[in-house]
């Protein structure tokens, strides 16, 4: 859409669940931003990525809808969340480790924030009310 990711995102690349943002009609990532795993295999991570894909996908076929995107307030709202919770982890804000997962305003983009538990509920299906078509 004309704009560089730099300007787009700042320090921190973010998306919603790190699989769509709002600027990006039909774009899905697997293994996006905020999604990488200090502990254990990003296989899970775009397991849950790709069938999350699907079912947004399936959902768009059914409705008939050409294009969706994520909802600006549903992807702020995960930011937040993202940010708060990565604040109780060792990489994020609870630790005082240099690491190289900070970018220089102290904020842990990359890792994802939470259990992978979390990360299968909150991927488990497309929640179509979510998504403007």
């Amino acid at each position: 859409h004309g704009v560089c990711s730099k300007e787009e995102f700042g320090k921190a690349l973010q998306g919603y669940l790190g699989i769509c943002h709002p600027n990006y009609p039909n774009f899905f990532w697997l293994l996006g931003p905020g999604t990488g795993l200090g502990t254990n295999t990003v296989i899970y991570m775009i397991e849950c990525q790709a069938d999350y894909a699907v079912d947004c996908i399936k959902k768009m076929v059914v409705d008939g809808a050409r294009s969706v995107t994520v909802k600006t307030g549903v992807n702020e709202q995960f930011k937040a969340w993202s940010k708060e919770t990565m604040k109780e982890r060792v990489f994020g804000g609870r630790g005082r480790c240099n690491t190289l997962y900070k970018n220089g305003d102290e904020d842990n983009w990359t890792l994802w924030p939470s259990d992978l538990v979390t990360y299968w509920w909150m991927t488990g299906r497309c929640c179509w009310a979510e998504f403007d078509k």
